[in-house]
């Protein structure tokens, strides 16, 4: 996968709230947390509460402008271990049980 910087908030934004967006199939979420932003980036399909700790990846950055160009390029970092198609994807391990829809069954159903 080719790199591609992320584009990240202003520290505003992030003062008092937790922001959370996805790329592809990775989603990641900033939060300030004293004189830190903790970034966390994590796989697809789930919301991090029912994500495997294990394939929640967690880093620790100043909350200044400094500290926010690192977490942009951290995250760039951490995008490309994610591949374009979900099925091959070596971080992104559903539970046994969870079966990735076929495209058919999401193309079909509201015609």
């Amino acid at each position: 996968m080719e790199f591609e910087k992320f584009e990240l908030p202003q520290l505003g934004l992030i003062e008092c709230n937790t922001y959370g967006m996805s790329r592809g199939w990775m989603r990641y979420s900033m939060q300030r947390s004293g004189g830190s932003m903790v970034v966390k980036v994590w796989p697809q399909p789930f919301c991090i509460e029912k994500t495997p700790e294990a394939q929640v990846h967690i880093a620790t950055f100043p909350f200044d402008e400094k500290g926010r160009e690192q977490a942009a390029e951290w995250i760039s970092q951490e995008y490309t271990l994610f591949p374009d198609d979900p099925h091959t994807s070596p971080i992104s391990k559903p539970p046994a049980n969870w079966k990735f829809p076929k495209q058919e069954d999401l193309d079909g159903g509201n015609e």
